[in-house]
């Protein structure tokens, strides 16, 4: 793993600043070559699920897939390789113009109590799964330190699952 992480720490970009080089790292999953990892949860017996979070996000999210670093939390969103999180908002300060974005790939833990409750919501009452898909997608905005797109509606729609 080592070799693997030094390898993918060479990978760096430059930005130039108003006097000097600032240098940066950026790590994707696929700069560490973790697919070799044993996968437990196969996409296969979640592709219904996925498509239909998919689905119910629409252009909130380029990809939903099941996660396989996330334990404890039910979602997280990460930018694939490409542009990061970090490169964006760094672009977005001083070229916003240039309306630069990385991609937003949904990983979901199919383990956690989240999941469960949207799969049976999904079963029994679909706009109620279509709500609990866009809180996780807003969490994992929020945790990945991006903006939502409106806070008052997330804030609403929270209050909508608990009436």
């Amino acid at each position: 793993m080592f070799n693997k992480f030094h390898q993918a720490s060479s990978s760096t970009f430059h930005i130039l600043g108003a006097d000097r080089i600032h240098q940066s790292l950026t790590l994707c999953p696929s700069d560490l070559d973790l697919d070799d990892m044993p996968e437990e949860k196969k996409a296969d017996d979640y592709r219904e699920a996925l498509d239909f979070m998919k689905e119910a996000l629409g252009e909130g999210v380029d990809e939903v897939r099941i996660s396989r670093k996330l334990k404890t939390h039910p979602v997280c969103m990460t930018s694939g390789e490409g542009m990061s999180f970090e490169m964006e908002r760094y672009f977005s300060a001083v070229q916003p113009e240039m309306g630069m974005k990385a991609k937003r790939i949904l990983e979901v833990n199919v383990d956690h109590p989240a999941f469960a409750a949207m799969e049976a919501a999904r079963a029994s009452d679909p706009e109620k799964a279509k709500k609990y898909a866009q809180v996780l997608m807003n969490q994992a905005k929020l945790i990945a330190g991006l903006p939502i797109d409106d806070p008052s509606g997330y804030t609403d729609l929270l209050c909508s699952l608990w009436s």
